[in-house]
């Protein structure tokens, strides 16, 4: 019988060494909520997937693709499951980049060494943003744990971007204050005015995505996601003079669209 073992860090700087006889997994997975488009880095891109401690001092990664089911693109880019497994490159710049989901799914194992894990442990996924990563812009997701790769599968929510979903569940709503930045934005002149070029065509594709969506949860996540991309392009443009190629008052008219169709559920309901 194998021992595994693991060290973890502490904030203080410290480490304490766990091992178990029969390691024990988690497994999660992880399903695209963008259609498939069939182009390099289509839908969501999973570059890891995390379960942690709420203090963040345990911390395990994926280990092992349980199961996959992802849509071939235009040169087979990005298609190996095997990149979601690891720390994310924010963390380790040698790990595999990102594996693009193109409207399917993956489940991933992550191995818990034994260590007992409470509903306010937290999975966190790293999906490639924009925003703490330097490429792409957030893109939808859902996420669901099980004790088994076959299921049965306890839905933990839908995230976009960097998203975090704690085990026992629990709100994932806007706060007042967000609900403020967004409505400030797209009540700017930017936000209706007429795009030019690529993103006019990645803007509409993106709003007719957004009204087929049906679930308030992804509207608000994918909310939550653009705001803060919004926010850090408008940092980089506005404040530090970055090339502006027309992302911000891209994210401003997806901002729009998404809060237009958030008030069109709330009112359906």
């Amino acid at each position: 019988m194998k021992n595994f073992t693991l060290i973890v860090s502490l904030a203080a700087g410290l480490a304490f060494v766990a091992t178990a006889a029969e390691p024990e997994s988690l497994y999660v997975k992880v399903e695209d909520l963008v259609p498939s488009g069939g182009f390099q880095f289509s839908g969501a891109d999973i570059d890891a997937v995390e379960l942690a401690n709420a203090a963040g001092t345990v911390r395990f990664y994926a280990s092992d693709v349980a199961a996959s089911d992802i849509p071939k693109n235009v040169g087979d880019h990005a298609l190996d499951a095997a990149s979601a497994l690891g720390p994310p490159t924010l963390i380790d710049s040698s790990a595999p980049y990102v594996v693009s989901l193109n409207g399917g799914s993956v489940v991933v194992a992550i191995d818990t060494m034994g260590v007992p894990t409470t509903d306010d442990w937290q999975v966190q996924v790293f999906e490639v943003d924009g925003t703490l990563y330097e490429n792409g812009a957030p893109e939808p997701y859902r996420v669901s744990i099980s004790e088994s790769p076959q299921g049965p599968w306890q839905e933990l929510g839908a995230g976009s971007g960097v998203a975090r979903f704690s085990l026992g569940g629990g709100d994932t709503g806007l706060s007042e204050e967000e609900r403020d930045e967004i409505q400030r934005i797209v009540a700017r002149p930017e936000a209706q005015q007429e795009l030019v070029g690529s993103m006019k065509t990645i803007v509409g594709e993106e709003r007719s995505r957004i009204q087929a969506i049906e679930t308030t949860d992804q509207v608000v996540a994918e909310l939550a996601a653009y705001l803060e991309y919004y926010e850090k392009r408008e940092h980089d443009i506005v404040d530090h003079g970055g090339e502006d190629n027309g992302s911000l008052q891209a994210a401003a008219q997806i901002l729009a669209a998404l809060d237009v169709r958030l008030r069109q559920l709330s009112a359906s309901h």
